[in-house]
């Protein structure tokens, strides 16, 4: 029987079949960035309906005033604080936030979901014929998928660790792309950041003891492959043309509460795919750190545009 160092143990695979019971979520306090629009918000609206008390952080203020109002409307615990996820102070101000509204004064669980799509980096490199300096490439999409996410960690463990709770499990699910896991051509920005983020998560799963966490503590990933939100719309018909199967929001909303709710689910990195079909990566030494599943995604049509097209598919025609 292969060994694996103690950092790297594997967990049960995740079991998709069986039920789950959401009543545990009941009355648990979650902090989700970008939560007023596309998953932020499916899984705000979900975990509200779930009787969470929850928090959303963005930086639109007139939606989030509006989204708010619509589920106090419903009579659900849900309260909006502005906050840019690449500003720290404002950050810190929002956990404070989330930490205030909490009927118990703490955060159960936290989704770092704020992000940017990004732009192939073809379209920001300079005419080459031109004998100016090229200017500096952009940094919004690497400031808000990766040091967003590394502030919204921080302070996810720092608020598990000062509050800790005898009867909820404290849980950060990361919020990265299948192309953290296949090549995606030209896309740097976008791609680094989501593979940055897999390794935040990578560094930190089942190392519940080094955080000195008390508690029971759960850090799992989701990679979906490409879902139709305002961030993608000006992608998803490009992507669509090229093969790659389009999934919706309530897709990734039913498995955020499948890993949320089922306490088997630690240190699993979870794909999606249109319908709402889910599949373990396997993101571990005993899945080949998630390529052996990877590649049978990749074969049988459900990763990208297909095995028989993956080789010709470019960003750029």
């Amino acid at each position: 029987m292969t060994s694996y160092p103690a950092s790297a143990a594997v967990t049960p695979k995740a079991d998709f079949t069986k039920d789950i019971n959401l009543s545990g979520l009941k009355g648990q306090s979650v902090f989700i960035t970008g939560g007023v629009s596309g998953l932020g918000a499916g899984f705000a609206e979900e975990l509200a309906r779930n009787g969470c008390c929850v928090t959303c952080a963005d930086v639109n203020q007139e939606l989030g005033k509006r989204f708010r109002g619509e589920l106090e409307g419903k009579g659900w615990k849900i309260n909006f604080v502005p906050a840019d996820v690449t500003d720290y102070p404002s950050l810190l101000s929002a956990f404070k936030s989330a930490r205030d509204f909490s009927p118990t004064k703490s955060i159960d669980i936290v989704i770092p979901c704020a992000g940017l799509m990004g732009q192939p980096l073809i379209a920001h490199l300079p005419d080459p014929t031109s004998s100016d300096d090229p200017p500096p490439p952009p940094t919004a999409v690497m400031d808000v998928n990766l040091k967003g996410v590394y502030y919204t960690t921080y302070l996810a463990l720092h608020y598990f660790r000062t509050h800790p709770s005898a009867t909820s499990t404290k849980q950060l699910v990361f919020l990265c792309s299948s192309l953290a896991y296949v090549e995606a051509p030209l896309v740097i920005d976008y791609v680094s950041s989501k593979s940055a983020v897999r390794g935040i998560w990578r560094s930190i799963r089942g190392e519940k003891a080094a955080l000195g966490i008390k508690g029971h503590f759960r850090c799992n990933l989701i990679a979906p492959n490409l879902v139709a939100t305002p961030m993608t719309k000006d992608f998803t018909g490009f992507l669509q043309e090229r093969g790659f199967a389009i999934a919706q929001v309530e897709d990734l909303v039913g498995s955020m509460m499948r890993v949320l709710g089922d306490e088997s689910i630690d240190g699993r990195a979870i794909t999606v795919f249109k319908d709402g079909k889910c599949w373990d990566l396997c993101d571990d030494f005993e899945g080949q750190d998630g390529g052996r599943e990877a590649l049978k995604l990749v074969e049988s049509g459900l990763l990208g545009p297909g095995p028989t097209k993956w080789g010709r598919y470019r960003m750029v025609d």
